[in-house]
């Protein structure tokens, strides 16, 4: 992941490991380094402190409860005020900013918007 080149954070294979990041998106959103700024199982109120960086964190599959299954980085707001993210789809090939999978925006009442539930400061 982006953090763990540029920060010096490495990136763990198993959650405990001082100062990595664990790999799985929910075990991210539990156990990562940092500090989490809102945690809900159902769509929590966007924090009105979320900076460019911080890990947002979703629950985006039916087949696994209400287990955090989707990670991606905050960006900032667009020139429309709605709260963009980059992450990485399958239906994109990769990561993407763009709207493929779902408009990359955690405001509103998309598919992203309301699979929502995290946010993560490292």
């Amino acid at each position: 992941m982006v953090f763990g080149y540029r920060l010096g954070m490495p990136l763990a294979r198993t959650v405990g490991v001082s100062g990595a990041l664990p790999r799985r998106a929910f075990e991210m959103a539990g156990s990562a380094p940092g500090t989490v700024l809102v945690s809900s199982p159902t769509r929590p109120a966007l924090p009105t402190a979320l900076q460019a960086g911080d890990l947002v964190f979703f629950d985006a599959s039916t087949t696994d409860g209400t287990q955090i299954d989707h990670t991606g980085i905050y960006l900032g707001s667009d020139s429309s005020g709605r709260a963009r993210f980059i992450s990485s789809r399958q239906t994109a090939d990769g990561p993407t900013l763009g709207d493929v999978g779902g408009a990359s925006v955690i405001t509103g009442t998309g598919y992203w918007a309301t699979a929502f539930r995290a946010v993560r400061r490292l």
